[in-house]
């Protein structure tokens, strides 16, 4: 992907005073549980592309899903009509500080990819802790996961270079009492929709969800 950005920058560079591409890239899983059955498995992959260039000191932006040279292209050049037909009515130029290229790497700190551990282990141990929640006058029990991970990676006419990868992961379980005209909800870590960090699935793992499920 880095090579076709590079070869959609160098298109542009001659055609205007800065140009900036962004690839962001979303990987999601969500998980949930009801009384002990799965109720719901997702997985989703969402990727973009977005140009933003300065041409005839006014800026231009286009955005595409399809990632292919011939595509990307086609959007660099529709963000370059759009700055040139914006610098039609422009009231000042704009122009840019000087500003030093930038070339670094970020990596979430993680111990244990939540997308290297398998759909199975998760949904069992929901499985597991909502099982555990249905007792006494407990009629409903829940538990839900969640995991992102996004990768960015930012390139320009500067020479900056900036990648990003992100992992976020959550969930949490709740059981629902109902009994002599009262209703009652607990739920573990916390409510709406339980906890979530910037982490990996170690996370999960230091919820201690099966003892905690004792006690909801």
């Amino acid at each position: 992907m880095k090579e076709i950005l590079k070869d959609i920058l160098n298109y542009l560079e001659s055609k205007v005073s800065y140009a900036d591409l962004r690839f962001v890239q979303t990987e999601k899983e969500n998980i949930e549980v009801e009384n002990g059955i799965l109720s719901s498995y997702n997985v989703s992959t969402n990727r973009g592309v977005g140009i933003r260039v300065l041409a005839n000191g006014a800026w231009g932006f286009a955005s595409s899903n399809n990632l292919d040279k011939v595509s990307l292209q086609e959007t660099a050049a529709k963000a370059l009509d759009i700055a040139r037909a914006s610098a039609l009515t422009k009231k000042e130029e704009i122009k840019l500080a000087a500003e030093d290229k930038h070339i670094a790497t970020y990596t979430t700190p993680i111990t244990k990819d939540p997308f290297q551990v398998s759909p199975a282990e998760k949904i069992d141990l929901l499985v597991k802790a909502t099982k555990i929640m249905l007792k006494d006058k407990v009629k409903k029990s829940e538990g839900s996961f969640s995991f992102y991970k996004t990768y960015k990676m930012f390139i320009s006419t500067d020479g900056s270079e900036i990648e990003q990868t992100i992992f976020e992961s959550g969930g949490g379980i709740a059981a629902y009492a109902i009994g002599e005209g009262d209703f009652q909800k607990r739920s573990y870590p916390s409510s709406f929709g339980g906890d979530y960090a910037t982490r990996g699935y170690e996370f999960i793992e230091e919820m201690n969800l099966l003892e905690n499920a004792e006690r909801t």
